[in-house]
């Protein structure tokens, strides 16, 4: 979400854009998704090498070729100012594939769509999106379409990009008001989601006060009060 400001804040100002490294040098110390960050500078550079759009999918407002890419060459070797230097990359390539976190990781599995909550932060961005298009006939953003479109499959892969997505589809929303000279800010689509958003954090299950929930390990909890030593975790 910071990084999506900074870009903003930048098409206004570029000195905005001398912030970008510095994030990413906290980012890739604290998250392997600072490669998603790099994907979103990324697209950045494609839209100011190409400038160009397809019907209403437009590029508006780009940055400068030479300062998006030279931002986008310092943002790479900030990231490289961590413990393990270029290591971090494959520490981050690495968990994202690996079969094992998929298949014990709840937040690398797929979503569950029998949960109300988790069924409306997808549906209701999506019909929004299609409505827009369909009966619109206002430009759309491509690159805020490019990075909701893409985060919304990966959204269906893995439950934890979730998040991402709602934060990219807001961005999108926000660019695409559906009434004339709205007064109003945030856009009027963003309100839906942001309840919907809203509901699904204070959803279930909740457990009583002293009672584990079942994915808690109790037994390995107990087992190692009463075996003492260095663990590895």
């Amino acid at each position: 979400a910071l990084l999506l400001l900074l870009l903003s804040l930048a098409r206004r100002r570029r000195a905005w854009l001398f912030a970008v490294p510095v994030l990413f040098a906290l980012w890739a110390n604290l998250h392997g998704s600072f490669l998603l960050g790099l994907a979103i500078v990324a697209l950045e550079v494609i839209a100011a090498l190409v400038r160009r759009g397809w019907g209403r999918v437009t590029v508006p407002a780009v940055l400068g070729r030479g300062p998006i890419i030279a931002t986008f060459v310092m943002s790479g070797a900030a990231t490289l100012l961590n413990p393990f230097g270029p290591g971090v990359y494959s520490s981050a390539w690495g968990i994202t594939f690996n079969q094992d976190v998929r298949r014990l990781i709840a937040e690398w599995q797929s979503p569950d769509f029998h949960d109300p909550a988790t069924l409306a932060v997808f549906v209701l961005p999506v019909a929004i999106t299609v409505a827009y298009l369909a009966f619109s006939k206002r430009d759309v953003p491509a690159l805020e379409l490019a990075l909701a479109a893409f985060l919304l499959v990966s959204s269906l892969d893995a439950v934890r990009f979730i998040p991402y997505f709602a934060i990219a589809w807001c961005a999108l929303a926000a660019s695409c008001p559906p009434i004339e000279e709205e007064r109003l800010r945030p856009s009027l689509v963003v309100w839906p989601l942001v309840a919907v958003l809203g509901v699904s954090l204070l959803h279930g299950p909740f457990y009583p006060a002293a009672q584990p929930a079942a994915s808690v390990p109790v037994k390995a909890v107990a087992y190692l009060e009463h075996h003492h030593g260095r663990i590895f975790s």
